[in-house]
């Protein structure tokens, strides 16, 4: 048997095979590994979204449950890229309202705070000093999320403020400095 022969007898490398079948919808088959890279660090986004959603405590006078949501958005731009930090954050918000059981609870009063998650990483990446992008991250999510609350309850602002922004200010000043030590350390490192 030549080695011509013996080639045909085994199937092509499963590169050349990736490259045979992109090339002609115009995929670049080189990027297969950083597009497997995104999707595992999108998931474990996603993951650590729902678990950090599932740690929570409910204030007696707000619908709005205390979570630790607002850390791993703040993190997720300095971790993953702006981009993949987005793309994972709508990614779990669009499973919560198809109904996956990643949210606290059906799409409510948080879905404002929710949906500002979604441009925190580039704020938080935008801004060249960390405490203060990170600081107005924070503050953009509460006012985002306080927005939603008042349209949600048919309260005014003000209300919808006082519900659902200044009760987590403190807790929000406790994750806004530890989530701003952290991004500081992940980006030193080697």
């Amino acid at each position: 048997m030549t080695n011509r022969n013996r080639t045909r007898l085994y199937p092509p490398a499963p590169t050349a095979v990736c490259e045979a079948v992109a090339r002609p919808i115009g995929v670049d088959a080189s990027a297969e590994p950083a597009m497997g890279r995104a999707a595992l660090q999108i998931g474990a986004l996603i993951a650590a979204l729902t678990a950090s959603a599932w740690i929570r405590v409910y204030l007696p006078f707000t619908p709005v449950p205390f979570t630790l949501q607002t850390m791993v958005v703040l993190l997720a731009g300095h971790v993953l890229g702006p981009r993949r930090a987005m793309l994972g954050i709508l990614t779990y918000v669009g499973m919560g309202m198809a109904g996956a059981p990643v949210l606290t609870g059906p799409i409510g009063p948080t879905f404002g705070y929710l949906l500002a998650f979604a441009a925190t990483p580039w704020i938080t990446t935008g801004i060249r000093n960390t405490a203060v992008a990170m600081t107005v991250a924070t503050l953009f999510i509460l006012s985002v999320g306080a927005a939603w609350l008042a349209l949600w309850a048919g309260v005014s602002y003000a209300a919808a403020l006082a519900m659902g922004a200044l009760p987590f200010l403190p807790g929000d000043a406790v994750k806004t400095v530890i989530a701003a030590k952290i991004a500081l350390h992940w980006r030193s490192r080697p």
